[in-house]
């Protein structure tokens, strides 16, 4: 994975680690201290999964559905797919399990309307993500894969500047701390 990003001009400013993930994957660690303004890494838009930003990919957030076929058409091509490294080592193995993927018992359980109300909301916008994936055909790639790799996506992708959406390998896998917490 490290020699891919070195390869696709994934550059890094301050040393870094990165450390396997419960679950598979990995996360990604400054090993030094980084104030305000300080970049750590920077990765060119050619070596990320990145999908324009239209009209149509703003309605019911259907940019989500249209990166996470992208993300399974790439993941069928196994190692002939330029992202080949990001997608076996840099992503995790299981998706996350998000409040969607609840039973209706867990989601009742919780005694929140508000939040089981919209647990279910969200449950019905993947099932319109599926259902218009589904209308393109893709044998190669199952219902099941496709949920996981919208929920990477819904938890990974960034927000470019100019309205696009895009999972950029490294940058996903950091997480941040303030100083405080060490």
């Amino acid at each position: 994975f490290h020699s891919w990003a070195d390869r696709n001009g994934v550059e890094r400013f301050c040393e870094v680690k990165d450390e396997p993930l419960a679950g598979g994957g990995r996360g990604l660690v400054a090993i030094q201290n980084l104030e305000p303004g300080d970049v750590a890494v920077s990765v060119p838009l050619l070596s990320t999964l990145r999908i324009e930003s239209k009209i149509e990919y703003e309605k019911d957030d259907a940019w989500a559905g249209a990166l996470a076929t992208m993300l399974c058409d790439e993941s069928s091509k196994k190692c002939s797919s330029f992202f080949a490294p990001y997608i076996e080592v840099g992503l995790p193995k299981e998706a996350p399990r998000t409040i969607c993927r609840w039973s209706s018992t867990e989601r009742l359980a919780l005694q929140d309307s508000r939040l089981v109300n919209l647990s279910f909301e969200n449950a019905a916008w993947r099932r319109r993500q599926l259902i218009a994936f589904r209308e393109e055909v893709r044998p190669s790639v199952s219902s099941s894969d496709f949920m996981c790799m919208l929920d990477l996506v819904c938890s990974r992708t960034l927000k470019g500047t100019d309205g696009s959406r895009m999972l950029v390998p490294f940058i996903d896998n950091a997480n941040h701390a303030p100083s405080e917490a060490g």
